[in-house]
């Protein structure tokens, strides 16, 4: 065999890498032989019959399970303490706010945060401690936390608090409703601006309702500063029906203010209630409402008119005041005349107040008073000659009126049709003739001298059309 020579310098390498490599093998089946047996053997068998180890009983104290494969704790590092039950892990989401977005932390944490030099931090933290979801109940000390800011003497802090008490749902209120009695009126404020979400709380705490419902009217009736009251009405009425009684006392019993505040939260109240089937508190209100109608302030006639409009077919009671304060040269006749548009009915009770409007001097008097009697079904004797008048007044819109509410007539109104014909003839006004020719209609075969009239029209663009359909309905 030939024996080859290595230079010296690949032997000097040879002999550093041998060592390494003896190493690394070393290491290869040490790590092999842990992964055939993961689990370090016992150190006893376990004991049969008397001395067996019984079952640890519930409560009882349990010494620390020492586990082989976990690593032995660092003495220069203490343990990390164990996160209480009433301490949970909160995120902080501020999109578009002033905080940073900072993951989650337990909630005591987040309550040292409050006092964190960075002000972006602190919001962090406000924002944090108000990620409850709506009815959980949350975790007493951030409620307590977030009360306590309520009353901070910076204006931004107090307001980001409040929007995160709100979150905590009924849980924040009695904090709520401590800072409505603050001496400061921009904490009252705040307070009562945020307190909520009312609907949602009214529905299932009605206990927890009642008492924020009646600060809120406590002060509505009795703050000092007007911007708090106005607040405090604004929250009350977002508890919807609930919340009339308390408006309805201070419409009654309120000074001014109170009673001006009252009047304009009932018009903002949600319109649902306003429907065919409206709760009866509603409709007590309004015999409250028609006095204030002849208030010395225009600007509280004003408002009546406008919440009365508001209550749309429900205010029907009101058409005899509001027709008379239509009459007022002020704000106070433009409202009611634009509350009179969205109120066509009137009760029966209603009728002996608006026959003598009947005979007013003013066409839009007489012909709104036919319009609600006609709805109610009284005084038809009285309304159908007035209707008749009006169907030949200079105001278009007045005649149009006129011949659309004999339409709701139908047979009732042929002694109208010799008006309604001369309206079909010579009516300027293509809309007004078209509702006098629907008129005609509606009466049915007892408009038989309209034919001839209505058949000379079919060839009308305009009117062509309404006079085919009312052929058909007369001439049966």
């Amino acid at each position: 065999m030939v024996k080859v020579r290595t230079p010296p310098q690949l032997d000097n390498i040879m002999a550093t890498v041998k060592p390494l490599v003896r190493l690394a093998l070393a290491a290869c089946c040490v790590t092999f032989l842990i992964g055939c047996n993961p689990d370090p053997p016992a150190a006893e068998q376990p004991k049969q019959g008397k001395d067996a180890a019984q079952p640890a009983q519930p409560g009882a104290a349990q010494p620390p399970r020492q586990d082989a494969a976990q690593p032995a704790a660092d003495p220069a590092k203490p343990p990390a303490p164990e996160k209480p039950q009433d301490d949970p892990i909160l995120s902080s989401s501020t999109p578009g706010g002033r905080g940073n977005g900072t993951p989650g932390k337990p909630v005591s944490a987040w309550i040292a945060q409050l006092h964190a030099d960075d002000v972006n931090a602190r919001f962090d933290a406000i924002a944090a401690l108000g990620n409850i979801p709506f009815g959980q109940k949350p975790p007493e000390a951030a409620t307590q936390a977030l009360g306590k800011l309520l009353k901070d003497a910076d204006q931004n802090t107090r307001f980001a608090a409040a929007l995160s008490l709100a979150k905590h749902g009924p849980f924040g209120v009695p904090a709520f409703l401590e800072a409505l009695t603050d001496k400061d009126a921009g904490v009252r404020k705040n307070a009562a601006s945020c307190m909520g979400p009312m609907p949602q709380i009214n529905a299932a705490w009605p206990d927890t309702a009642e008492a924020a419902m009646s600060a809120l009217g406590e002060v509505l009736m009795n703050d000092k500063d007007k911007e708090v009251r106005e607040t405090a009405a604004r929250t009350l009425g977002a508890f919807g029906v609930p919340s009339i009684p308390m408006f309805l006392k201070a419409v009654k019993t309120g000074d001014k203010d109170a009673r001006r505040l009252a009047v304009r939260a009932l018009g903002r109240v949600p319109k649902v209630i306003y429907g065919p089937d409206p709760p009866r508190i509603l409709l007590t209100t309004i015999p409250a409402l028609i006095p204030l109608l002849k208030d010395e302030d225009a600007g509280m006639r004003t408002d009546v008119c406008k919440t009365l409009g508001a209550m749309g077919d429900q205010a029907g009671e009101a058409i005899p005041a509001l027709l008379l304060a239509s009459k007022v040269q002020d704000s106070t006749g433009v409202a009611a005349v634009d509350a009179l548009a969205l109120i066509h009915k009137a009760p029966a009770s209603a009728a002996p107040a608006l026959l003598p409007f009947l005979r007013d001097p003013d066409p839009s008097v007489r012909l709104k008073a036919a319009e609600a009697l006609c709805a109610s079904e009284e005084g038809d004797k009285e309304c159908l000659p007035a209707l008749v008048e009006l169907v030949g007044r200079r105001d278009s819109k007045i005649r149009q009126g006129a011949a659309l509410v004999l339409f709701q007539y139908g047979s009732a109104a042929k002694e109208a049709v010799p008006a309604l014909i001369e309206a079909v003839r010579n009516d300027p006004d293509a809309k007004t003739r078209i509702a006098a020719i629907n008129a005609l209609g509606a009466v049915g075969p007892d408009a038989k001298a309209a034919l001839p009239g209505l058949k000379a029209i079919l060839d009308d663009r305009e009117v062509g059309p309404a006079a085919q359909a009312a052929l058909k309905k007369i001439d049966q």
